[in-house]
């Protein structure tokens, strides 16, 4: 996953982005999805090939829309920096494979006579997934089934249809970009307006994160924080020119690092990282491979497992094997 991937997953795991993001696109910014109405999910499922053998599949953000503890909708969101002419089959497979875990949930309480806290059995709930392209090439691919498999009239009959919500960012209307309110107002302004955009006081609660992100989709260099009188935090600078600013820091910056770094020191500090990296990214491996495996056993209701696949590395590694983990 490259940093801009991360960078945009990231944002948007926050619940008050999320919300802001689902408010404005599906019910004009009025205020209906509450942040502390979402709760998180793993964006890890599984299917079963043709040739037999289990493959996960990932999912940027994944959330349960819940009122009053009453699941109203599981809402995803895939970033998408270059267009994809294959979209429309991953949104299947990622939406198919979410209404099949509601499945094997509903058979797994039907089976323990488990329904939901107030007695009744939670019916099966919609899945929504939404497509935000930030990139610059003109999205051209087909969003949906019929005209992606270029179906001949006689087939479309019996041919279900599938759609894909694409938000190309480059193509709000400034109305659009006005059912925003904080973070993701200012993403979706500039990606409209580029370096000619003129700041309004946007209020941000994750100001270091935004401009983390308009710095790797854009190269604009990093903003100053302006802290507000009211205690937050705004961008009124974020749009300012950049460029003389830009060079000096850079001159600055490349002399003192010039001076202050050697070869040997160099090789040295390389060697550390490189060792320190590897360690990591093992750790990390192997905690994505038990998180696969923990949201397989739980798809399929084998909850019962989970503690001895934590406790038992013998236990953990043969099923890795079964479920072809790697």
């Amino acid at each position: 996953m490259g940093e801009k991937d991360i960078l945009e997953k990231k944002l948007l795991m926050f619940n008050d982005v999320f919300a802001d993001f689902v408010n404005g696109i599906m019910f004009d910014g009025k205020d209906v999805v509450k942040e502390d109405e979402l709760v998180d999910l793993s964006g890890w499922s599984h299917y079963k090939g043709d040739d037999s053998k289990h493959r996960f599949q990932d999912r940027d953000v994944v959330k349960l829309w819940k009122k009053e503890n009453v699941v109203i909708s599981l809402i995803g969101i895939e970033n998408q920096d270059i267009p994809d002419k294959n979209m429309v089959f991953r949104v299947l497979s990622y939406d198919g494979a979410s209404y099949r875990t509601q499945l094997v949930e509903e058979e797994s309480r039907k089976r323990k006579k488990n329904a939901s806290i107030d007695g009744e059995l939670q019916d099966i709930f919609p899945v929504i997934t939404f497509v935000i392209y930030y990139g610059e090439e003109e999205w051209r691919h087909e969003t949906t089934l019929h005209k992606r498999l270029n179906l001949g009239s006689a087939l479309k009959h019996y041919v279900s249809d599938y759609s894909i919500n694409l938000i190309d960012l480059k193509k709000l209307s400034e109305d659009d970009i006005n059912k925003f309110k904080k973070d993701f107002k200012l993403i979706a302004d500039y990606m409209v307006k580029g370096s000619k955009h003129k700041a309004d006081r946007i209020d941000l609660n994750h100001p270091e994160e935004v401009s983390e992100l308009i710095l790797r989709l854009t190269g604009e260099e990093l903003p100053f924080e302006v802290e507000c009188e009211e205690g937050g935090n705004n961008m009124e600078k974020f749009f300012e020119p950049m460029f003389e600013r830009a060079e000096a820091r850079g001159r600055a910056e490349g002399e003192a690092r010039g001076r202050a770094e050697g070869e040997a020191r160099g090789r040295a500090e390389g060697e550390a990282r490189g060792r320190a990296e590897g360690r990591a990214e093992g750790k990390t491996e192997g905690e994505s491979c038990l998180a696969k495996l923990i949201s397989l056993l739980m798809s399929e209701g084998k909850n019962d497992k989970i503690k001895d696949v934590v406790e038992n590395e013998e236990i953990r590694h043969g099923l890795y094997k079964e479920y072809g983990i790697q």
